[in-house]
Parts: C-alpha cells; structure tokens; sequence
C-alpha cells in the first residue's frame, strides 16, 4: 500500500474492490463526520487521540461502510479550507500535540471542489489526552477510554523493549523475523508461534522446541513451537536488532503442507506470543490469503 501522502481516488477504491475490513489501525468515516459542529469536533480529536494512544492507523473521512466492510464513496464536503479545519481540530483539541499526523485530500473525479479525506496517525510518544480529560484506545472497531494502567504503559511505552515478529511464506518454510522496535535493549526473550494442526509439517533445527501436545487456541487445534533468546552464548536483543529465527540459509526450518496438499485451504492463521525481559507482552496473528496462482498475501493482527 502506498503511503497516504501519495493516495488519490484510485487507493481509495482499492479499499473497496479488495473489501478490506475496519480493523484496529483502520476506520471509515462518512463525509459527514467532517461538518462543523462541536459532536464532530469530540469524535474527532477522540478518534485521532485512539490511534495515537494504540499502535497508529487510518481513518478515511468519505467511505460509506456496512458491517465494517467498505461499501461505497459518498459525496465528500467542500474541500476548500477543511484540511486546515481539520488540522486545526486535531491540534487544539488533543494533549500534548501529535507529531506527524498526515491529513490527505483525495479529489473526487465528478466533483473537482469536493474532496473525501485519509488521515494518518503515527504511534504516539507517550498517552494523548482529549478536551473531555479523557485517553481513549483502539479496541475492536471502536475508540474507547483507557484504564489508569492502560495510560500508564503508554506513557512508558518508548522506555522498554518492543519486539515484533514478522512471518512469510517461502515455499513450503515459514520465514520468521524478529526485531526489536523500541528504545531499550531486553536481555532474553521467548517466542511462540502457533500452526495450525492440519498445516504443520514438520521441523529441522536446534533452536524451536514442541510443545508437549496439541492445545486449543483461538479457536484452532495448533501445534506450539518455542525459541529463546538470550542467556551466556548471546548477545542482549538490543534497539534496531533484526535477526532470523526460521530459515533455510540456517538449516532452522518449520515447514507447512501447501505444496501439492490442502489445496481447498485458501485462508489460514499463524498465531504468536513474544515475552521479553521488561516488555509487555506482545500477541497477534498473521491471517494469510493464497491466490490462485499460489503467491500469499497477509494481514497482521493484534490480538488483546
């Protein structure tokens, strides 16, 4: 996906066409979300505060949705002066000030001075407070205030370790990253990866180690691998680190059946967990999609 700087009507439709869902970084607004009045204004700044306060997103001003799917573009409003309208809302209305919010006018094709708007909001620095003196996160598809806790781990949230897990498909491989995003270095960490059971197919390697038996999670029978990291023979995982923990080139391989079996499986999850010396824990999903032509697309997931 391009970035929203760059979008026009065409990225728009994209959104459309592929049906992509409302999801924690992702929100459709009708354009009359965007008229001026103090309900609006509310809505607004809470909205932009969430995403802030949460991992960052999208709200696209403009995009008629129906059960969370994007169903059509409406109207649009009047484009002249509503960026800065909508800048000035944002910034007088949130505390302390998000930087680097992008707001992008799309133009509509049938009405040249009648715009819908993409906004872009990065993960925050720290908590961001409303006029109403409230915080407020991304939570399912909506925006909803934040326990005492909540706020507090926001505040801290660049004062800790924050790895992530990035997982592909390489032929019949998982191919499994790992990088630790934050500002503090974590000294040992521990990942889990969950396939499921009709997919998994096996694994080479010193480092992943099976769970005892299958379990049940999220509503699949999986399979557990673990990995460590840390101890005496390793470095601690510190800022900026990137390193594999799946792959051919380390004769560390988890395999899946996707080859020539399950041809009827189009669509499937892979599950994660990281635990890390001073982090929260961090869990999600990586939901992936098979074309017909075999490549796969996916989706990252945070799951609460």
């Amino acid at each position: 996906m391009r970035p929203v700087m760059d979008w026009d009507i065409n990225d728009i439709e994209s959104l459309i066409k592929n049906q992509v869902q409302e999801n924690l970084n992702l929100d459709y607004k009708r354009s009359i979300s965007l008229e001026n009045n103090e309900k609006n204004k509310n809505e607004i700044s809470k909205d932009v505060s969430a995403f802030a306060n949460s991992n960052g997103g999208k709200i696209i001003y403009g995009v008629k949705e129906e059960n969370h799917l994007p169903k059509e573009i409406d109207d649009g409003v009047k484009s002249e002066g509503k960026r800065e309208w909508l800048e000035q809302v944002i910034n007088s209305r949130i505390r302390p000030r998000i930087q680097n919010v992008i707001i992008q006018p799309i133009e509509l094709k049938a009405s040249p001075d009648k715009a819908i708007f993409a906004v872009e909001i990065p993960e925050g620095l720290t908590a961001y407070q409303v006029s109403d003196y409230r915080y407020y996160k991304r939570f399912n598809f909506q925006s909803v205030p934040m326990y005492d806790y909540e706020v507090k781990m926001a505040i801290n949230r660049f004062k800790e370790p924050k790895l992530e897990l990035d997982i592909a498909i390489s032929e019949n491989c998982l191919e499994i990253f790992a990088k630790n995003v934050g500002a503090i270095s974590a000294p040992s960490a521990h990942f889990k990866v969950f396939i499921p059971e009709y997919l998994y197919e096996g694994k080479q390697g010193v480092d992943w180690y099976l769970g005892n038996k299958l379990i049940e999670y999220e509503g699949f029978t999986v399979v557990a691998l673990m990995c460590n990291w840390g101890g005496q023979n390793k470095m601690e995982f510190f800022p900026g680190l990137q390193f594999s923990l799946s792959s051919k080139a380390l004769s560390n391989i988890i395999c899946i059946k996707m080859a020539h079996r399950y041809l009827d499986v189009v669509e499937f999850p892979i599950f994660y967990e990281i635990y890390a010396t001073n982090m929260r824990p961090q869990k999600g999903k990586f939901i992936f999609k098979r074309s017909i032509i075999g490549r796969f697309s996916r989706k990252r997931v945070t799951l609460e």
